[in-house]
């Protein structure tokens, strides 16, 4: 059967995160312009077309891994009614190969699978399409923006519009005043206000058309949230005149607008002043006439009135200097503050207007400022932060605006994909080049120098001090992770070197000779006890036994390595090492302190306490250093800091990563052993620490007493900071946090090294003496800092582990919150942080090629490049992987050139520009395909690029396919009850599947499903699909049966049930699950001694879901799970915060009755139980249900806790996506399953009738 060009289309599956086609009946007004009609609007045919390809792409890296596949050869669908198949002329779908595609964009040319997993998630991760206001600059941020005479006629002309008597601009243009009725009608009505603000104006990205009021309320909808308070009343005490006064110009109201100044903006900029001000400068400056450029002018003239330098200076906005090293260790809402109380002072801004025009000016100075869900961990100056702030200029040079638009996260899921052009590439070696620079200055390692151009020297400078944090904590693992080195293994590693493995060297055989007068002849000894000694010599010792003779030993031994020296060598090296790591660790706990304590710790005066325990073996003054040495907790230190009489003290635990910060203490300390009268004996005292946190490395808990003893520790000098250190305070560079962490480690983290080294060293069978007293190596192991975060490294690299805590463990715990709170980074693999911090500092030629290729800063560039050509108009992935097809060279007097911008002497600047029809050539919006401007001087038309079609369109966050399931369902109901003779004729293989169009053998069930849902096909050729999903599902059901029943079979427990997975494709279309119901099922059914009967009642469903009695339970179970399937409703009772698996197990041991309790991770619904006999005739059995697989019981809480940990940590466990992270393992919610609470959500008899027999 031949399918049309339609249902050709239709027959790609569309799943997350891509939204399924909207079919129509009728033709848009755009398709009917057209040569050709499609049933497929241009929207979903430009998504389904990327889908393909991002699909086509990921199949490639799969089939790269051992040898590149052919990029000729593998090709993706082109649909016919999507940008690009327009542009081609396509009337139906066109199978197009990758190298193509490549090579028509202007691409890097993939060579092997990283590469196309990078060209794939460039495209997978792209930024969103530009809005309509861009950054709010106006013709300031265009891509040849206004002149430094335009700008001083803008100036001047605000400066004869405004009414003086009035006040400034902003008052001129009517303020942020809320009186007018219909602006707070509006601010009620968040859609009826970006609908109102944006009016019909439209962006074509991509090829078509996006209305500017998605754009708007996609970017603005948290914002509005706050907002729709404001016309609330305002509350205020009695006394007040204003109290329950509701005003839309009190303060509240007010506050409500700087949390969402792009909404203040709008309203302002739509106002008809604003627009009557832009024409008014439009007609002085010579400004071509389009819908916009009124606006931009008022735009640009807001921002010009603030800072008549803007941009000007970078990172500099009216005087203020945001990388100033004091901002260092800020968070950007602090930064942002500041800023707002400098435009007040300065700027004469209303403080009600602070907000909106600081969000004004950081739009295009710092827009990272701007990034939606910022973490409150993120700090100025920091490595993520250069990190982040490089990629958020990448993205506004793609796309103008749009960071503002996007979340951190979605910046950091662009930051780990690398330039697909050499232009981005150029590009994004200048955004990594500023950042840098940007990073160093804050940190003081380079004086700022105002016009951006900074030399070799400071490059290089910036680049090693900017490697020098994560280098040293990238090398912190390998070096706290090194083996320490023993004399035995030095000797034994020695012997193999000479002997071979085919020795046994531990074999006792030894004895002295005559003429060894040093041992006896009485004792025996092994070839590793004399070697280890240093003792082995020719003619000193004789074998006794047979089979093994001393000539050949002899004949080499001369090879051998003096032991004693080989083994100081080592283990000076692995001290080092110690040293070295734990400094590095405690450097980067303490620069992440909050500032004013940085502040206090790099000016005041610092003394180190140690916690021990008494010694109360013998008398006080018998107490040996080594019995002190054993006594003491080194899993953490103290610091007491006094700055300007101020007094505070600081538990640092280096193994956690944590700091606590104490202002509950007293000033003084009671230090000393506390030596008891009379006996003259050592004893603890109770002081306000944490023993096991010192002792054990346990997390440290609040309000915790201990009997103890304090020691004092003074540094042996008083830090003085050289001249030469500009860093800010306690700086991971700094000279002070590098003297503080190196005493602590020296003194305290690391046992004493001479007591390391005599355990290392051991005892031969020839030394009769022990020159230590040992706690044997693996106590002394035990003191050693991170020592146990490598031991219970699970499953993975030690070093990775041990990596991710550095990098992701640091915590700071301030007085007064409730916990420990990161203040590291957001992203949770070490591997992945320090790749970025490599890619962001590499290629110093690169960067220095920056400095000698006439790449002049251009004065008005600030986060956007300061150095290169302009932003690359015609190769540009967010703006269609190019110029839009739109905009095709050529046509309409466009074409592509250069000119030189003013005041500009290096390269000039690429872009693209229509002739007027007259004698002028005016800049063309690579967006919109619209002139903007003024008349271009000098410009350059060239041979023109090729014109691509724009069908890469980033929808963040689209749902899956509503409809997609529902056409499954209708087809397959079609097929089976229409035409049931064929149905199962194709049921039962008459036909093979790989004989239906559209079908692979590849396909997975979704796939399948989403083939019958978009295609026309024969009932027989749907009953052959359906057969093979069906195996599908089967298949993966018995695997997966089978590996929950080995897991519990082989802790000593049984298992009953159906998989969810199967009963729902045996009794209805939907497979996404019905966890929540069944598990609040089950509980019931448990709770009543029914739990086989709603096995069993799932099983009969399946065998006849028409039947009266099993379509009702069918429907039953539906409908619950309806009612419960939002984690809100799923719980009974509160479920609180995440807890470890154990603690179930935990919980349910301590039961003295009957308790069952409700499990959940992120998406996935459980139960676990213990049924306790109240007579105590029958022992307690305990049971866990995964809906997944089926009811497990257990004979004992043992072999419960080992069925858990398999379930839902190690076994099918590890498939969950639970809460929690590496380190503090998965984790689930907990509440106590309630009969009545589900009974006051679900009709209880509904819910028994599930498990009574059908």
């Amino acid at each position: 059967m031949s399918l049309t060009a339609t249902q050709t289309v239709q027959n790609l599956s569309t799943t997350t995160p891509f939204p399924a086609p909207t079919f129509v009946s009728t033709p848009t007004a755009e398709d009917t312009q057209t040569k050709f009609s499609f049933n497929q609007t241009p929207a979903a045919a430009n998504i389904e077309t990327r889908k393909a390809l991002l699909d086509t792409l990921s199949a490639a890296v799969k089939d790269s891994s051992e040898s590149m596949v052919d990029l000729k050869q593998t090709k993706f669908a082109v649909r016919a009614n999507s940008s690009l198949g327009r542009e081609l002329a396509q009337t139906e779908t066109t199978w197009r190969s990758l190298d193509w595609l490549i090579t028509r964009n202007g691409w890097i040319m993939p060579t092997e699978a990283k590469d196309l997993q990078n060209l794939h998630d460039a495209i997978a991760f792209a930024p969103p399409p530009a809005p309509a206001d861009r950054n709010y600059w106006g013709l300031l941020s265009r891509e040849i923006p206004l002149t430094p005479n335009q700008r001083a006629q803008v100036i001047h002309g605000v400066a004869g519009w405004i009414d003086k008597s009035k006040g400034g601009l902003l008052d001129n243009l009517g303020g942020f005043t809320l009186d007018d009725a219909s602006v707070q009608e509006e601010l009620k009505n968040p859609q009826r206000l970006s609908a109102t603000f944006s009016g019909s104006r439209t962006v074509d990205m991509h090829g078509f058309k996006y209305s500017y009021q998605d754009v708007f309320r996609s970017e603005t909808s948290g914002a509005f949230t706050q907002t729709s308070t404001c016309l609330q009343t305002t509350r205020t005490p009695s006394t007040s005149a204003a109290a329950h006064h509701p005003t839309s110009t009190s303060e509240r109201c007010m506050r409500a607008l700087t949390i969402a100044p792009r909404h203040a903006l709008e309203h302002l900029l739509s106002s008809p002043k604003a627009i009557a001000l832009g024409k008014k400068l439009e007609t002085e400056l010579g400004v071509l006439a389009t819908d916009t450029s009124a606006r931009e002018l008022a735009m640009s003239a807001l921002v010009l009135t603030l800072d008549p330098q803007a941009g000007n200076t970078r990172n500099t906005i009216r005087g203020f200097v945001l990388d100033q090293p004091n901002h260092f260790g800020h968070s950007a809402e602090i930064i942002m503050t500041a800023l707002d109380k400098h435009l007040i002072n300065t700027a004469g801004v209303k403080d009600t207007y602070a907000r909106a025009m600081s969000y004004l000016m950081l739009s295009r100075v710092a827009p990272q400022f701007l990034v939606k869900n910022l973490p409150d961990t993120l700090i100025y100056g920091s490595h993520t932060w250069m990190v982040f702030s490089a990629t958020v200029a990448r993205i506004e040079q793609i796309a103008p605006g749009s960071s503002a638009t996007m979340t951190y996260h979605q910046v950091m899921d662009y930051a780990g994909t690398e330039p697909i052009t050499e232009q981005e590439r150029e590009n994004a070696l200048v955004a990594r080049r500023d950042a840098l620079m940007d990073w160093a200055v804050t940190n003081g390692r380079v004086d700022k120098n105002t016009d951006a151009n900074y030399s070799v020297d400071e490059l290089k400078q910036a680049q090693r001090d900017f490697q020098s944090q994560p280098s040293s904590l990238v090398l912190a693992g390998p070096l706290l992770g090194q083996q320490q080195p023993t004399r035995e293994q030095v000797a034994l590693d020695d012997l193999k070197r000479v002997y071979g493995e085919n020795v046994d060297f531990k074999r006792v055989v030894l004895q002295a000779t005559g003429d060894n007068n040093e041992y006896s002849r009485n004792h025996f000894y092994s070839l590793l006890d004399v070697h280890m000694s240093g003792k082995l010599k020719v003619g000193k010792w004789r074998s006794i036994s047979s089979n093994f003779a001393m000539e050949p030993i002899e004949r080499q031994c001369h090879r051998l390595y003096d032991v004693k020296r080989e083994f100081e060598e080592k283990f000076d090296s692995y001290y080092n090492a110690l040293l070295t790591g734990t400094n590095s660790i405690v450097r980067d706990l303490l620069s992440q302190l909050p500032p004013q304590d940085r502040h206090g710790l790099q000016h005041g005066e610092q003394t180190f306490y140690t916690l021990r325990k008494a010694v109360t073996s013998g008398a006080s003054h018998l107490v040996t250093k080594a019995d002190t040495e054993a006594s003491k907790g080194r899993q953490g230190f103290i610091i007491r800091s006094e700055h300007l009489s101020k007094v505070t003290y600081y538990e640092v635990f280096p193994q956690q990563g944590k700091i606590q910060i104490r202002t509950d203490l007293p000033a003084q300390l009671k230090v000393g052993a506390n030596i008891q009268a009379y006996v003259n004996t050592e004893s603890n005292a109770q002081q306000p620490f944490d023993w096991a946190a010192y002792s054990t490395g346990d997390a440290p808990r609040p309000g915790v007493s201990s009997e103890l003893v304090i020691e004092q520790i003074r540094p042996p000098f008083k830090w003085q900071r050289p001249s030469s250190d500009k860093t800010s305070d306690l700086s991971f560079l700094g000279g002070k946090s590098y003297a503080l962490a190196e005493f602590a480690a020296s003194k305290h983290l690391i046992p004493d090294k001479e007591a390391l080294r005599q355990n290392a060293s051991g005892e031969s069978g020839l030394e009769m003496t022990h020159r230590y007293q040992r706690a044997g190596a693996a106590a002394i192991l035990s003191l050693i800092p991170f020592a146990n975060t490598l031991k219970h490294a699970i499953n993975g690299d030690a070093l990775e582990a041990i990596n991710s805590f550095i990098i992701d463990g640091t915590m700071i715990l301030m007085p007064g919150a409730p916990g420990f709170r990161a203040v590291a980074h957001e992203l949770k693999s070490a591997k992945t942080l320090f790749s970025m911090f490599k890619n962001a500092s590499r290629s110093t030629d690169d960067l220095i090629r920056l400095v000698g290729a006439e790449k002049v800063a251009k004065p008005f560039y600030s986060t956007i490049p300061s150095f290169g050509s302009a932003r690359p108009v015609a190769r540009n992935l967010a703006q269609g992987i190019g110029v839009n097809a739109a905009i095709k060279t050529g046509a309409d007097g466009t074409a592509f050139g250069t000119t030189k911008l003013a005041g500009e002497t290096g390269e000039a600047t690429g872009l693209l520009a229509k002739f007027d029809g007259k004698d002028g050539w005016y800049a063309v919006d690579p967006i919109s395909g619209q002139p903007y401007g003024s008349k271009l001087n000098g410009f350059l038309p060239q041979e023109s690029p090729r014109s691509m079609g724009g069908f890469f369109d980033r929808t963040p966050s689209t749902p899956p396919d509503p409809d997609m399931p529902a056409r499954f369902q209708v087809n397959v109901i079609k097929a089976k009850y229409g035409k049931p003779t064929e149905y199962m004729n194709g049921y039962k293989t008459t036909i093979a599947p790989t004989s239906v169009p559209g079908y692979s053998a590849t396909m997975d069930i979704k796939k399948i499903e989403t083939l019958i849902a978009n295609s026309t096909l024969e009932s027989e050729q749907i009953g052959s699909l359906m057969r093979r999903r069906d195996q599908l599902i089967l298949d993966r059901v018995q695997l997966d049966a089978q590996a929950f029943e080995s897991q519990i079979k082989t802790v000593g427990g049984t298992t009953q049930g159906v998989p969810q997975t199967y009963y729902l494709s045996k009794t209805g279309f939907d497979l996404t699950g019905e966890c929540a119901a069944l598990s609040n099922a089950m509980g019931l059914a448990l709770l009543e001694g029914n739990e086989t009967t709603l096995i069993n009642n799932m099983a009969v469903a399946m065998e006849n879901p028409e039947a009266e009695n099993a379509a009702k339970f069918i429907s039953n179970l539906s409908n619950l799970q309806t009612s419960v399937g939002q984690e809100t409703t799923f719980h009974s009772a509160a479920a609180g915060s995440p807890v470890p698996y154990k603690t179930i197990i935990e919980r349910l041991g301590q039961s003295e009755s009957s308790q069952t309790l409700l499990i959940s991770s992120t998406n996935h619904g459980m139960l676990a139980g213990v049924k306790v006999d109240p007579a105590n005739i029958t022992q307690k059995s305990w049971f866990f249900y995964d809906p997944n697989y089926g009811l497990a019981t257990f004979p004992t809480q043992e072999s419960m806790a080992k069925g858990l940990e398999k379930s839902l940590s190690s076994g099918t466990g590890q498939g969950l996506d639970a809460f929690g992270n590496f380190l503090t393992g998965k984790k689930y919610k907990i509440s106590t399953f309630d009969a009545k609470a589900i009974g006051d959500k679900f009709n209880i008899e509904r819910i028994r009738a599930l498990s009574t027999p059908i």
